[in-house]
């Protein structure tokens, strides 16, 4: 299935240019500079949300759940009798975080509100089990596939391997038939507890997507594969099944969005944490018959409209994280057998020269972006940009103890209560690399390199 029009490489384009005409400057990979043909569907596409419904990320602020409404209804706007279909390749719900019981209600809401069609189910999804996660999409609008979620006995699929849909256009379905089939990869091996005393296993996706293509290719016009696996796994699906017009996929190691052309398959990733608006334009060549696939892919940064049903949704969301973290936070008592968390100030008597390099660099400063951003109540940011949070004996939400707002020495080295009293005796842990990607993680500082970062804050041996 050859394409008419393909841009082997994507630029991160302008708001006004994404949300109107569908169209690819010049210099663009193979674009020419001519106007792509109308799309006769669009497909919006998201992966990995891992339940961040704020703007991402400690530098860049990408992302956000009113932002990718704001841009979604401007673009319905300006393109009303274009078919839309909205697709997410998983990852979405962080089952197994101190804040789930949170978070993850408040995800699926957030993938209503997006219009979510079809969810992949991935397993980070199913880190909980599979009732709970079963009881979670119960209550929600969107259907779930997976080819590789099977039972023991029998190898049953648990949920549909592929399911068939359109788009929407004016409220009604429109646009051609997509084939939307599910895959995930996995860590290693686990067999989970399924429901009626049945019991669920991962089986490797390629095999079954060999039976599983073809009866999706007789009963659609387009198919579809997401995937929760990285850019190797992708691309071998690509490569691997001409029948597939499109791969939409997400993990953990793919941070940013990116457009691959393999010929007559074309993958998406699709980046973490809602950071970018993904949508592929879909049309039909007049004289060849054939599929053309334009993707237009944008950075949700500060210049993104925002929705204000999200804007207060987000509140709500944070209120209640407060309020549950205000609760747990009353249960915690000071732990008599456990070292307390003193602050940087107690370490500046017999480590001067350390103290002075703290405070001229921005873990100093940690605090002042929880002030600007309101997020001084936000447990989510809280475990970073404060001193053992929820710890024995450290920061807890809406504490008075200054002395552990933002990152201290404590952040890496444990707490010092012990070593202060007797610093022979109790030597304080030993920081390293994976000390530090506790906080900068792909996904809050994509550009972290241990030996770049470092030099900036340099003190002792690491």
């Amino acid at each position: 299935m050859t394409r008419a029009a393909r841009a082997s490489r994507i630029e991160f384009l302008l708001l006004a240019l994404a949300f109107g005409a569908w169209f690819l400057p010049s210099g663009c990979g193979k674009g020419d500079g001519r106007k792509a043909p109308k799309p006769e569907l669009v497909i919006e596409a998201s992966g990995s949300f891992e339940g961040t419904l704020e703007p991402c990320g400690c530098k860049d602020g990408l992302g956000g759940l009113a932002r990718r409404l704001g841009v979604h209804d401007k673009w319905r706007a300006e393109n009303p009798g274009v078919p839309l279909l909205t697709l997410d390749a998983g990852r979405a719900f962080p089952m197994k975080t101190s804040e789930s019981d949170v978070i993850v209600p408040a995800t699926r809401q957030s993938l209503d509100m997006l219009g979510v069609s079809v969810f992949n189910v991935s397993e980070m999804d199913l880190e909980a089990g599979l009732s709970p996660f079963l009881a979670l999409v119960r209550e929600g609008k969107f259907q779930t596939v997976s080819t590789n979620l099977v039972s023991i006995d029998g190898n049953r699929p648990i949920f549909p391997p592929f399911v068939v849909v359109q788009g929407t256009a004016a409220g009604a379905p429109a646009g051609p038939k997509v084939a939307v089939i599910g895959t995930s990869s996995f860590d290693r091996y686990v067999v989970m507890e399924g429901v009626n005393g049945d019991r669920v296993h991962w089986l490797e996706f390629q095999k079954l997507l060999g039976d599983v293509v073809p009866k999706a290719r007789a009963e659609a016009d387009l198919v579809v594969v997401l995937g929760s696996f990285g850019i190797g796994a992708g691309r071998l699906v690509a490569e691997r099944f001409p029948d597939v017009d499109l791969v939409l996929a997400c993990s953990e190691g793919d941070d940013q969005a990116r457009f691959y052309d393999y010929g007559k398959t074309d993958l998406v990733m699709l980046g973490r944490r809602g950071k970018y608006d993904v949508r592929i334009g879909v049309a039909r060549g007049k004289e060849s018959g054939t599929w053309s696939m334009t993707p237009v892919i944008t950075e949700l940064g500060g210049k993104a409209p925002e929705n204000s049903e999200a804007l207060s949704f987000v509140a709500g969301v944070k209120a209640d994280l407060e309020s549950t973290a205000r609760d747990r936070a009353a249960l915690l008592k000071k732990h008599p057998n456990r070292p307390d968390y003193l602050g940087a100030a107690a370490c500046a008597s017999c480590h001067a020269g350390e103290s002075a390099t703290w405070k001229g660099t921005r873990h100093a400063h940690a605090w002042e972006p929880m002030v600007s951003t309101k997020n001084m109540n936000n447990p989510l940011c809280l475990h970073c940009h404060t001193v053992g949070f929820m710890q024995p004996n450290g920061y807890v939400l809406a504490s008075e103890n200054k002395s552990l707002q933002g990152v201290g020495c404590e952040s890496c080295h444990g707490p010092g209560g012990w070593h202060v009293a007797d610093p022979r005796g109790n030597p304080m842990d030993k920081a390293g690399e994976a000390t530090c990607k506790t906080c900068h993680t792909s996904g809050q500082t994509p550009d972290f390199d241990f030996a770049t970062f470092w030099p900036k804050i340099r003190h002792g041996t690491p």
